[in-house]
């Protein structure tokens, strides 16, 4: 009768990986959020080979840091117009033949900028920021932020 126990090594050692691989990813069943980035993820690796010693199995774990996403350096021109107020405010409707910049600046975090239809063009938590804006139509500009804010069209450059 064979049993699932061996005395050899290199066997030993891969039941070892097994049995860490699988109490690693299995059985956790937990939904991970994804709206928010995460901070720093650590992944270790393990890995098993023989040594060149007969009967000795050599470990090496290595260890990486992912790192947080930087978001892109918008470039701005001139200012075109300038809008400020406090709380919710209407900044009007805003027709570009070419690209503009949306430069925003406000006193408390979270930011949102709407459009008339309701389509969000910004949802931020960072009190200061930019976004190109595509040519076209723009109607009923909105923002909502807690506090005291500034919107600038600035010309792309």
């Amino acid at each position: 009768m064979k049993t699932l126990i061996s005395p050899h090594p290199r066997a030993a050692g891969a039941a070892v990986i097994l049995t860490a691989l699988l109490a690693a990813g299995c059985g956790s069943g937990a939904h991970h959020r994804t709206d928010r980035p995460v901070a720093a993820a650590t992944t270790t690796t393990t890995t098993a080979a023989a040594s060149a010693r007969r009967g000795a199995t050599v470990f090496a774990v290595a260890t990486s840091v992912a790192r947080r996403p930087v978001a892109p350096r918008i470039a701005a021109g001139r200012v075109l117009r300038t809008f400020s107020g406090h709380g919710a405010g209407t900044l009007g409707s805003v027709s570009e033949r070419s690209a503009v910049v949306i430069e925003w600046h406000a006193a408390a975090p979270h930011v949102q900028l709407l459009t008339g239809p309701g389509f969000m063009l910004v949802d931020s938590r960072s009190r200061t920021g930019r976004i190109t804006l595509a040519r076209g139509s723009y109607t009923h500009l909105r923002i909502s932020t807690p506090g005291a804010w500034t919107v600038a069209l600035r010309a792309p450059r």
